[in-house]
């Protein structure tokens, strides 16, 4: 669904009540917790960026991604502004695009929360619900391995467009899914940068 003007939170609250009994918007539920996506019929695209080392990081990270602030926040608008991470939670995404808002209902599919003589795990994955101008599932992993020390963000998805307009603007709305993802990163790492230099100093 797309609008002229910053949708009101009157309408996203009936939006988001109207697709509390919708299924998702996709047969390939859950297919991300693994690490997999469909072999056809969408764009996959996947990222892994090293944060940080150390346990006390990971933790830092996880904090900051249940307080949905692995989200860039210029152009996005999240309902409910801070959405509980666990599974059955309906969120809507809402992202300006020059002249217009985008509304994106979405559902947190899956949660990881794993910890193990490796490593430790924590994510959750979400997928698109029918008032959603995409379709499919995305996964936003954090991940310590214990032996490296090494703290990963990690980001894999799978799309294909839903509305008409992401049809025929598709080229450049993979170039906007790009640039959410990138900036996403930056965001998380900026803050975990930035508790561990102020916790060391």
């Amino acid at each position: 669904m797309f609008t002229l003007s910053k949708p009101s939170g009157q309408l996203l609250e009936k939006i988001i009540q109207q697709e509390s009994q919708s299924a998702p918007a996709y047969q390939e539920i859950a297919l991300t917790r693994d690490g997999r996506t469909p072999s056809s019929g969408y764009r996959t695209h996947e990222i892994a960026v090293k944060l940080a080392e150390g346990e006390a990081s990971f933790e830092v990270a996880c904090d900051a991604m249940r307080a949905w602030k692995h989200f860039p926040s210029c152009g996005i608008l999240l309902y409910p502004s801070t959405p509980v991470i666990e599974e059955g939670t309906n969120l809507i995404v809402c992202a300006r695009h020059i002249f217009l808002w985008s509304i994106n209902a979405c559902r947190i599919i899956y949660i990881i929360d794993e910890s193990t003589s490796d490593k430790r795990r924590f994510g959750y994955g979400y997928g698109t619900l029918p008032i959603h101008s995409e379709r499919g599932e995305e996964r936003f992993l954090l991940e310590w391995e214990r032996q490296s020390n090494a703290v990963t963000y990690q980001i894999l998805a799978f799309s294909a467009a839903n509305h008409m307009l992401v049809s025929i603007f598709w080229p450049l709305a993979k170039v906007i899914q790009d640039r959410f993802r990138f900036a996403s990163v930056n965001a998380l790492s900026s803050i975990v940068h930035e508790k561990t230099t102020s916790t060391v100093a």
